[in-house]
């Protein structure tokens, strides 16, 4: 028997709601005011059928595949079509839960007993969408660190231990019991996972995702497509990022739009209608999470996703571009190159914005070389610390990474992983147009398809002031 005693009524929701009326500092006569402002355009009708007949949910928390995707998947059970939903972490470290479940003493078997408890609310959650018990694949990775999985602890060699105390996963009831907490191994059972059910549309969280868990969870997905050589629809939700949705209420008669900063950056958004049915069935599986019902304002937020419809995106596909000549040119945006842009900042509360922030980022092949220029939206400063990631996939090698870091000008090949490539010669730096320009070796990008591109700067090293462009798949 679980410590953590509670059962919540819609009145006790109700009245929840009707105390957090402010979210974030906004009323609702304000938010109401400010909604144009926030709103990005409308996204483009969608129906089940542009998903087929086997659609693969993934999750990074019990919880999200109600918040974004439960109306699609109530929706496409209901249409005879087969769903199959991956949930990645247990939702063991959150600590506000963890905390009331323990009465303030908080020890890793805390932790522990909080993701049986998560366990057992997504299983009621996916099973009030009409969700067989069998396609609800829980795989038991710690809450919190599915970017540390993605950035360092992808070895086997080196695993993740975060608050539950454990460097394989505690639970006897994951998908791969005794599953090793590092990179490599969540990788590989994603991989095994997109073989084994051949889906038709993969849904999952949308790069823009602030949460790390988010948007690494994002980042593993694309590697497993990337390295199976998927071929079919990518569908990416959101659920964290900024004022979305907006505004913070229960509005279960209200569209829900994509974020004004989200719109004009790759991005198509398409709006899926939602019936009373497949809504009613996504309010049931909301509030099967009582963990995190039982926070006022995380349920305000939790049921401000209960609307007439949800939105995805997709992006459009980019391929490397080709330089003119052997090095980039003067000009802003060179000629040959692609540019990958970032979100703009939110209007309602504009954030700190300085030479860590990245505007976008500029790649090309040329001369024997790929080169990545990244544009920050203050002034260049090349003192800052300055990195380029790049996952590689295709021909008949296994997937390999590459990951520099630039300071003073001068950059370094780093060796975070047993998969780093060789790069056959030094990555060199040049700044130019406004950017700060790497070119890394040719080498191991022969006979490769595509790549995963993102780059990332900060003050120095652990600084808060830290930005990162999204992680995007570039084909070659």
């Amino acid at each position: 028997m679980s410590r953590l005693s509670l059962s919540l009524s819609w009145q006790q929701v109700l009245a929840a709601a009707a105390g957090v009326l402010v979210v974030g500092g906004l009323g609702f006569a304000a938010a109401r005011t400010a909604l144009p402002s926030l709103r990005g355009s409308d996204a483009q009708p969608m129906t089940l059928d542009a998903l087929g007949q086997r659609i693969l949910v993934i999750a990074p928390h019990p919880d999200d595949e109600s918040l974004a995707p439960g109306g699609l998947i109530s929706s496409a059970l209901a249409d005879g079509r087969q769903v199959r939903v991956v949930v990645i972490t247990a939702g063991d470290a959150y600590r506000r839960a963890a905390l009331r479940l323990s009465k303030g003493r908080l020890s890793p078997a805390v932790y522990v007993e909080l993701g049986g408890i998560r366990h057992k609310e997504v299983q009621a959650a996916v099973s009030s969408l009409g969700l067989p018990a069998a396609d609800m694949l829980f795989l038991g990775y710690q809450d919190g660190s599915v970017n540390s999985l993605w950035d360092a602890d992808w070895d086997y060699t080196n695993p993740h231990k975060g608050a539950n105390g454990h460097i394989t996963s505690p639970y006897p009831f994951a998908w791969e019991p005794d599953a090793p907490l590092c990179g490599a191994n969540l990788a590989k059972n994603l991989e095994q996972i997109v073989r084994d059910y051949r889906p038709t549309a993969v849904v999952y969280p949308d790069p823009t995702d602030s949460h790390h868990d988010h948007w690494a969870t994002s980042a593993f997905t694309d590697y497993a497509l990337n390295d199976t050589g998927y071929t079919g629809l990518r569908l990416g939700y959101l659920v964290h990022h900024g004022h979305y949705p907006f505004p913070w209420l229960y509005l279960p008669t209200a569209r829900l739009e994509p974020p004004a900063p989200l719109v004009g950056i790759g991005e198509t958004w398409h709006s899926l209608a939602i019936s009373d049915d497949a809504r009613q069935a996504k309010q049931r599986a909301i509030m099967q999470y009582r963990t995190q019902n039982a926070i006022p304002d995380l349920s305000v937020f939790m049921h401000s996703f209960v609307r007439t419809n949800e939105v995805f995106a997709t992006w459009e596909p980019v391929r490397v571009g080709r330089l003119t000549g052997d090095v980039p040119g003067a000009d802003v945006v060179p000629t040959g190159t692609t540019i990958l842009r970032e979100p703009v900042e939110s209007p309602l509360i504009p954030p700190r914005r300085g030479p860590w922030d990245v505007a976008d980022v500029a790649v090309a092949r040329g001369g024997g070389r790929v080169w990545v220029g990244l544009r920050p939206v203050g002034k260049l400063d090349p003192t800052m610390r300055y990195g380029v990631h790049v996952r590689l996939f295709g021909g008949d090698a296994a997937p390999e990474r590459i990951d520099i870091a630039v300071i003073h000008e001068k950059a370094e090949a780093l060796h975070r992983a047993s998969n780093t490539a060789e790069l056959g010669a030094s990555p060199q730096v040049m700044l130019e147009g406004g950017r700060l320009w790497v070119s890394i070796p040719d080498k191991p990008f022969a006979g490769r398809a595509r790549i995963m591109l993102q780059t990332d700067a900060e003050v120095r090293p652990g600084s808060r002031f830290r930005s990162r462009s999204l992680w995007r798949t570039v084909e070659l």
